[in-house]
């Protein structure tokens, strides 16, 4: 359960680093130039009277890296302890605590998946949210086996490729999870 702990730490340190990002949602804005669509008055049947050629209207498109920090922030912390209530379960062998905390997982990064995909972030961090999305996903998956493993350990059938398929999840997650912290960590630069 070790891994649990780099875990952990990757999340961490992950959420540390957005944090940081910082700057006001106005450093997080690109300007636009798109043109008004045409339109057509007519002021009686037979004579139809065009508005003038449409003018450039400037729109801007924001950009929410702080927001999206700070959910990273947010999720990273309650999956933090989430797998550490797991990893105590699992070492003390509490398969009641081992379904809960395995649940409270899947629960947490569903949540975080759903909140991830409402954000519209600028392109330099584009592949530090897909690389956090992808981690998010293993998790969840990971919390899934842990609780079928935890249900049939109850049962005195503890699934031996369940376990090895958690551990695998878990560790695919943390590499989505330290490619994360690396995209950031350059893009900040």
């Amino acid at each position: 359960m070790k891994k649990l702990t780099k875990i952990g730490i990757g999340i961490i340190v992950l959420f540390l680093l957005m944090a940081v990002l910082g700057g006001s949602s106005d450093s997080n804005q690109k300007q636009e130039t798109t043109q008004a669509p045409a339109t057509t008055e007519q002021k009686t049947e037979k004579t139809p009277v065009a508005t003038p050629d449409a003018t450039p209207v400037t729109t801007q498109t924001v950009y929410q890296d702080v927001e999206w920090a700070q959910s990273v922030q947010k999720y990273s912390s309650l999956i933090s302890v989430d797998f550490t209530n797991t990893g105590k379960a699992a070492n003390n062998l509490d398969c009641d605590i081992l379904a809960s905390g395995a649940q409270n997982i899947v629960d947490d990064t569903q949540k975080a998946l759903d909140e991830n995909s409402k954000y519209t972030i600028s392109p330099k961090y584009q592949e530090a949210q897909k690389e956090w999305e992808l981690a998010l996903k293993d998790y969840n998956s990971a919390g899934k086996t842990m609780v079928e493993v935890a249900n049939e350990g109850k049962a005195g059938n503890p699934d031996v490729d369940k376990i090895n398929s958690a551990t695998s999840l878990l560790d695919s997650g943390t590499g989505h999870m330290n490619r994360a912290t690396a995209l950031v960590k350059a893009s900040s630069v």
